[in-house]
């Protein structure tokens, strides 16, 4: 592991403590685990009275990169985080809370994106709900321009405290503070005057974080004073600022001001919650249930990978684990030629649910992806890409849709859905994507939808019947029309399914030569089949062209 130098770190990470004994270690261990590896976390003990001090003691002798800080009174969130910032000796400062969990890639992924957006200075992004058990409870979801972000922090929580980062070069040295007679809520104080100061804000749409709601959170202990004080705050900045809300953010302040003074404080939180997964922003709580016991194997194919594979693997280990569900992560390294297997093999020590796979020859995504399948041993299985440009959060969806679509046997991720995101794609691939996706539909029928994105799940005894009987025979890229060509033609059931394409910057191991020999595969498997005629006439019984999020799925016209 790369220890910290006398040069200055990239990124700090600031952790304020206070009573977390239960959570602390864990918080620290997700930072030790970022893929990127310069930084320091400076930590400050806010006069615990519980063993946190004792545990932090015990870490900060594992890595010099860590540097604690102890005070013998608590001092409130407010004075902790001022002193911790003025510490920091980075270019970037994060925020990370005692009891929350980084994802492997958090750092790295704003990190990357400062760096491609030099006018930023605050940066958020989505994150994942989970309780005191690390069971995942729901999904929050943020505005991504400025404008929306700071209209918002009007009347909700446009940047996710945990998941902030800030670029110090970017705010205001009398403003790089937090107002401990405002806490819990300095932190929207904070935000509100760099708004003011015309700091830049965005929110990356991909989930980094688990945040963890156990009831302790300092602004869940008594919700009626963190809401009365948000409001004295979001007052004073609209005065400062000399403007006015607008009808719409009126109105919502004034609803939210009547259910507070009404309401209980115990019922308070499922109401913000119900409030912001159904109103505000499309539903940027999304509570996620889980009321079915199935496992999941996930089949990625790589090849030639070494600078991606850590990363593809480590992204989905961390998605499916806070899905509680049961799963294995199959790696079919589909031929050798570096150090893909050997940086794969690594990883199982320390994340027992992966397997790897490999065999000399390269032959093909549809010859790994089998392969792969005919290992898999839960009772759902699928197959996801390498690579970072499908956000994990959308397998995370694919499984919860299980859940609540109990008679589906096929979902596909699609680009075409209406609630799908796709980010950073260059036009040259949209074009391609769109000629491809005609091509497949003017052969099989428009019913066949986006077959390209290389993330589905089935049921496992719906794609065991197709793997026994051989007749999957497409070894390249094709593969995955092939397979829902079949499929559809068996009359199983397929739900569409959103999901987040964010391209990011990756050599694409899809060539121009690849795209003629997808296209001769898919013709040569219209004309050698007859599967053509049979899906029109089935499909209609067997595809659902809908919508599903991470709590619902809704059939429909998608």
């Amino acid at each position: 592991m790369k220890k910290r130098t006398d040069s200055k770190p990239t990124v700090s990470i600031v952790m304020p403590v206070y009573n977390t004994e239960r959570y602390v270690e864990e918080a620290v261990l997700s930072v030790l685990r970022q893929t990127h590896t310069n930084w320091e976390l400076i930590i400050m003990d806010d006069g615990s009275s519980d063993r946190s001090a004792e545990i932090l003691r015990k870490i900060s002798k594992t890595d010099k990169r860590i540097k604690c800080v102890f005070s013998r009174a608590n001092m409130g969130i407010g004075y902790t985080m001022t002193q911790l910032v003025q510490m920091a000796r980075g270019k970037y400062i994060a925020r990370m809370d005692s009891d929350d969990i980084m994802l492997p890639v958090r750092i790295a992924t704003q990190v990357k994106y400062m760096e491609s957006n030099p006018l930023v200075g605050v940066l958020g992004s989505y994150l994942a709900e989970i309780d005191g058990k690390r069971k995942l409870t729901g999904i929050r979801k943020v505005p991504v321009n400025h404008k929306q972000i700071v209209d918002g922090l009007f009347t909700r929580q446009t940047i996710q405290n945990p998941t902030l980062m800030l670029r110090v070069s970017a705010i205001p040295k009398k403003e790089m503070c937090f107002d401990s007679k405002l806490s819990p809520v300095d932190d929207l104080d904070f935000y509100l005057r760099l708004a003011r100061a015309k700091v830049q804000f965005a929110n990356i749409p991909e989930y980094l974080m688990y945040y963890r709601a156990h009831g302790q959170n300092s602004s869940l202990i008594d919700i009626k004073k963190s809401f009365n004080l948000s409001n004295s705050v979001r007052e004073d900045a609209l005065r400062k600022n000399q403007v006015t809300l607008g009808l719409g953010q009126s109105m919502i302040s004034k609803v939210q001001r009547l259910v507070v003074n009404i309401l209980p404080n115990k019922f308070l939180y499922s109401a913000y919650k119900l409030w912001q997964g159904g109103v505000v922003n499309g539903g940027m709580i999304a509570p996620i249930r889980n009321k079915r016991e199935f496992g999941v194997s996930i089949v990625m194919p790589i090849y030639m990978g070494e600078d991606l594979v850590k990363e593809s693997i480590l992204r989905v280990v961390s998605a499916m684990r806070f899905t509680g569900r049961k799963f294995e992560l199959i790696v079919v390294v589909d031929g050798k030629g570096d150090q893909t297997q050997q940086i794969a093999e690594k990883l199982k020590t320390t994340n027992p649910e992966l397997k790897v796979l490999s065999y000399t020859k390269n032959m093909g995504k549809g010859y790994a992806v089998r392969y792969g399948m005919s290992k898999a041993k839960m009772s759902y299985v699928g197959y996801m890409d390498a690579g970072h440009d499908i956000d994990t959060s959308s397998l995370v969806n694919l499984t919860s849709c299980i859940n609540d679509n109990p008679k589906v046997d096929v979902f596909v991720a699609d680009k075409t859905n209406i609630m799908s995101q796709i980010i950073n794609v260059p036009y040259f691939r949209k074009i391609y994507s769109y000629g491809f996706r005609n091509v497949v539909g003017l052969l099989f029928g428009a019913e066949m939808g986006d077959t390209q994105v290389g993330l589905k799940l089935f049921r496992k005894s719906v794609i065991r019947n197709l793997l026994e009987r051989g007749s999957l025979f497409i070894d390249g890229f094709a593969f995955d029309v092939e397979l829902m060509a079949k499929l559809i033609d068996s009359e199983a059931k397929v739900l569409h399914v959103p999901v987040i394409v964010r391209r990011n910057g990756e050599k694409s191991s899809v060539g121009v030569i690849d795209v003629w020999r997808m296209v001769w595969d898919v013709v040569r498997l219209r004309v050698v089949s007859r599967y053509g005629s049979k899906s029109k006439s089935r499909s209609k019984r067997g595809t659902t062209r809908g919508e599903c999020s991470s709590r619902l799925a809704v059939t429909g016209n998608g």
